[in-house]
């Protein structure tokens, strides 16, 4: 499936390759562009609650500190796989 193909689920929501519909990726588009969400309310016509909530879904940068913990528990949890799985936990598959 090429990036550009869209699938229809049986709801026909119309979703694209990355997971989100064409509102979130409008939304996320204009954020990541730097757009405050009241400015992106304005040229989507789209609810500011809406917003706000596709927003704190799915917008992550490099600087939130819970990225931080999220990988040190990641290298935790495959450290103990390893010792109690040893023959499950080698290469990636």
């Amino acid at each position: 499936m090429s990036g550009a193909q869209k699938l229809t689920y049986a709801t026909n929501r119309p979703i694209g390759y990355d997971g989100l519909n064409d509102n979130e990726r409008q939304v996320l588009a204009l954020w990541d562009a730097y757009v405050p969400v009241n400015q992106i309310a304005d040229r989507t016509k789209l609810s500011r609650g809406f917003i706000e909530q596709v927003v704190s879904e799915f917008s992550v940068t490099a600087h939130e500190p819970w990225k931080g913990d999220a990988r040190q528990g990641s290298t935790a949890l495959l450290a103990a796989l390893r010792h109690h799985h040893p023959a499950h936990c080698g290469a990636a598959s």
